[in-house]
């Protein structure tokens, strides 16, 4: 029989997931709009962003290309800071002018980065 002490590892665990845990918290109850999105396609948005779009759940707007949110006034400013994003890993602070699904218009400061989610 061959035993291997693993305790280090199951407590590496835990905080892991403790810390996962905490973060998860921060993001769902932050009253701070915060939306992920991959190849221009919305992929996550907290509760503050579905209240922002004027959605009854994330399920409303998941799956949508991020441009049908972005009024056609903001539309090249926001597609010119993607590139910037991608060049620099960020982008500092911007007004924009958002869409509600029910096309009222949101005036917002957006800042951005590039983060790792679900591996991507």
């Amino acid at each position: 029989m061959v035993l291997t002490d693993i305790t280090e590892c199951k407590r590496s665990e835990a905080a892991l997931r403790e810390s996962e845990d905490r973060y998860r918290t921060l993001i769902e109850w932050s009253p701070e709009p915060i939306i992920v999105s991959r190849e221009r396609v919305l992929i996550y948005l907290n509760p503050a962003a579905v209240i922002l779009f004027g959605a009854r759940s994330a399920l409303d707007l998941i799956g949508r290309p991020v441009t049908d949110l972005i009024h056609p006034d903001s539309l090249d400013d926001a597609l010119a800071r993607e590139r910037y994003i991608v060049e620099h890993g960020f982008a500092p602070g911007v007004e924009q002018i958002l869409v509600q699904l029910g096309g009222t218009l949101v005036y917002v400061e957006i800042q951005s980065t590039l983060i790792v989610y679900d591996g991507a």
